[in-house]
């Protein structure tokens, strides 16, 4: 007879046993999950009726992804990249949603990267050119194409990416640059075109200055310049042989360096050990930043005045999916769009943060007056007094940590306001500025999001005004700017940003229409605004009236006033505070 204690051991042994087989037995093999995955592709290719919704298409490629996610090192881990981003590319057409071909090229860069002796290598190289010039930036095409020339020189697609260099040669950076670019073994080779000059020795550019702001987990470098430029980037790995460590490098052709550019400025920050400046060649100014620990990078230009911002992310930056979801909401089909929002969760959810600290951004000041009223009120006045009072309110009434880009007169580039936010780790960003406009009698208050293309030519008006830039100048730039709102991938950042203005501009006109007579609503708009690039919180731009109109001058020098508006605009960015998650005042 068996006893207690051993009848217990012998049941417990058992049982192990037991689960220990139906593990095994469902642990499938990477072949297994590959031949599943190839399956789940040839039945959606098969079935109109189930490429219809979005949510085959995604089943589908997610199979793929476990295989390459479980089997990193796997005999089909190539093919799975491969595929799950052939499947993306497929997607486009029936979805229209240019995200799902940035999806697509994120996983072909990850099979160059990883695998770069495989034999789909150079494929995956002309699919991501292909993707690019399906997105219109032909730049980047040219590039992917002209990758597949000089590093699978072996492959079997070089008739075709040479016939496809050849019709995209306009849109190369420089040719000679070409030619004496070193060695490349990154998973990123960015190339941005700006309108070109003839240049000569006389009207060359000239690279001025490199300023940068960071914390540990991000760094804005800025290149300043006295006018437009092509340059292209590359990124390149450590090379132990020689003792570097690994270095992304921005080309800028058609200029020189001048005399006041410092040749090495050091970082030091966690991310960055420095960046060094010098003249490349006679047409060539070389920037070398040196990496310590980098997760991901964005670079992109500015105008007026042009400048090259490179944003250096840490691994602790959250990033949501592409804008493009945004910009391109209006063309889905409605079987693909009904399950768009499954793939991604509010900006607040992700991060799981309440706001806590908020950055108030005074508009203009210093050399900058801004706008100018009748009486000779200047908007840079204006703003800081509402800041501070709001500042003072957000405090005292709600438990926040505000922090000011500028606390008295003095000038601040708009590129210098967004990286203090962004080194700040902000959770909200509000930019506040007064209107203005030719006609005497336009009033009212209105609030702005970042969007690629404004609401209405009253909105890129407004957005030319606060970018110091014409509105010629704008549209030249309007293509370079989608693009840099693709690389963002910020859809929920956008999102959010949305509920932040409507529950500030819904509060700021509710409270002043209480108290005083001829307020106007002129609602959330859209509009490219260069101060909100980049920003890595929901963030908004605040017109708090018309400081052209007589009569709202006058209010904008009224201290009451101004206190009024600061109580309201409060209100309004608490409320957004209790909507997304519970905020320090509850």
């Amino acid at each position: 007879m068996i006893s207690g204690k051993k009848a217990f051991l012998f049941l417990v042994v058992n049982i192990f046993v037991v689960f220990s087989f139906a593990a095994n037995s469902h642990s499938a093999s990477e072949e297994e999950m590959y031949q599943q995955a190839r399956k789940s592709y040839y039945d959606l290719k098969k079935s109109a009726e189930k490429r219809k919704f979005r949510h085959n298409w995604i089943k589908s490629i997610d199979k793929y992804k476990k295989v390459a996610s479980r089997f990193p090192k796997g005999k089909r881990t190539d093919e799975s990249l491969y595929m799950a981003a052939k499947i993306y590319t497929e997607l486009y057409p029936y979805s229209s949603i240019k995200d799902d071909l940035v999806k697509s090229n994120s996983l072909l860069e990850n099979l160059v990267d990883e695998h770069s002796g495989s034999g789909l290598a150079d494929d995956a190289c002309f699919m991501m050119g292909e993707n690019y010039e399906k997105m219109g930036r032909k730049s980047m095409a040219y590039g992917a194409y002209m990758r597949v020339l000089e590093e699978y020189k072996k492959g079997d697609l070089l008739k075709d990416a040479r016939s496809k260099v050849k019709r995209l040669k306009r849109y190369s950076a420089s040719k000679s640059a070409a030619k004496k670019s070193p060695d490349i073994s990154s998973r990123k080779n960015n190339t941005t075109a700006v309108r070109e000059r003839k240049l000569t020795k006389g009207n060359m550019a000239r690279v001025t200055g490199v300023r940068h702001w960071s914390n540990p987990n991000y760094t804005r470098i800025v290149i300043d310049m006295d006018n437009m430029a092509k340059y292209k980037s590359h990124l390149l790995r450590k090379d132990p042989g020689l003792g570097k460590p690994p270095r992304l490098y921005i080309d800028i052709f058609g200029t020189r360096k001048a005399g006041s550019l410092k040749e090495e400025i050091p970082i030091n920050d966690g991310l960055l050990k420095r960046a060094r400046a010098a003249q490349y060649d006679h047409n060539t100014v070389r920037v070398v930043l040196d990496i310590e620990s980098v997760k991901d990078y964005k670079i992109y230009p500015m105008p007026g005045p042009f400048r090259i911002v490179i944003d250096v992310f840490g691994d602790d930056v959250i990033k949501a999916p592409s804008i493009e979801a945004l910009l391109q909401g209006e063309k889905e089909k409605k079987g693909v769009r009904a399950s768009v929002e499954e793939e991604s969760l509010t900006l607040s959810r992700q991060l799981g943060l309440a706001v806590r600290k908020i950055v108030l951004d005074p508009g203009h000041g210093g050399k900058d007056p801004g706008a100018v009223g009748p009486k000779g009120t200047k908007e840079k006045d204006v703003n800081l007094k509402v800041a501070k009072m709001l500042k003072k309110r957000l405090e005292r009434q709600y438990n926040y940590k505000v922090i000011l880009t500028r606390s008295d007169d003095r000038y601040l580039d708009l590129v210098a306001r967004t990286a203090i936010a962004n080194m700040e780790n902000a959770d909200l960003f509000v930019s506040i500025h007064a209107n203005a406009s030719k006609n005497r009698k336009a009033y009212g208050m209105e609030t702005y999001v970042m969007n690629a293309r404004a609401s209405d030519r009253y909105a890129a008006e407004v957005a030319a005004r606060e970018n110091a830039v014409t509105s010629n100048s704008m549209g030249e730039f309007g293509s370079i700017l989608e693009e840099i709102l693709v690389d963002m991938q910020k859809t929920n950042k956008v999102n959010e940003s949305s509920k932040l203005a409507g529950s500030v501009q819904g509060n700021m006109h509710k409270g002043m229409a209480k108290k005083y007579s001829r307020i106007k609503n002129l609602g959330v708009k859209k509009a490219p605004f260069y101060v909100l690039i980049g920003a890595n919180m929901p963030s908004i731009l605040v017109e708090t009236g018309f400081i052209s109109n007589y009569k709202e001058e006058k209010r904008l020098r009224s201290s009451k006033y101004l206190e009024n508006l600061s109580i309201a605009m409060a209100k309004g960015i608490n409320g957004y505070a209790k909507i997304s998650k519970r905020g320090p005042n509850i």
